[in-house]
C-alpha cells in the first residue's frame, strides 16, 4: 500500500513539475518575444499567451494532479477543505523549486 501511495505522489509532483514550467517557459517567453520585438508576438499575444497555457495545462494534468501550479491556489483550496493540508507544504516546496529552476534555465538560455 505505501508503494502505490509513494508511486501515485510521484506522478503527481512529476505532472506539477511539467506544468509549472512551461506556465513558467512560455508567459516569460512570450513576454520577452514582445519586449523585443513586438511584431513577432504584441502585447496582446504575450497576455494571451499565459491564459491559454493555464488553459492547456488544466486539461492536460488536472485530472492527475489537480493542476495546483500556484502555491497560492493550494492555499486557497486547502482553507476551504478541498485539498488535504497535509500536502500543502509538499506542493508549495515542489512549486518554490520548479520555480527557480525555470528562472535559471530562461536566464542562462537569454543571456548567454
Amino acid at each position: 500500500m505505501i508503494a502505490n501511495v509513494c508511486v501515485c505522489v510521484c506522478v503527481q509532483v512529476v505532472a506539477e513539475v511539467i506544468a509549472t514550467y512551461l506556465l513558467v517557459f512560455v508567459t516569460c517567453g512570450a513576454a520577452a518575444i514582445s519586449a523585443s520585438d513586438e511584431h513577432k508576438v504584441s502585447k496582446l499575444g504575450a497576455s494571451v499567451a499565459g491564459g491559454l497555457i493555464v488553459t492547456v495545462m488544466i486539461y492536460a494534468v488536472g485530472h492527475i494532479s489537480g493542476a495546483h501550479m500556484n502555491p497560492a491556489v493550494t492555499t486557497a483550496f486547502a482553507a476551504v477543505l478541498n485539498f488535504p493540508w497535509k500536502q500543502v507544504p509538499y506542493c508549495k516546496f515542489v512549486m518554490h523549486h520548479q520555480f527557480q529552476y525555470s528562472e535559471s534555465l530562461f536566464t542562462l538560455i537569454c543571456f548567454t
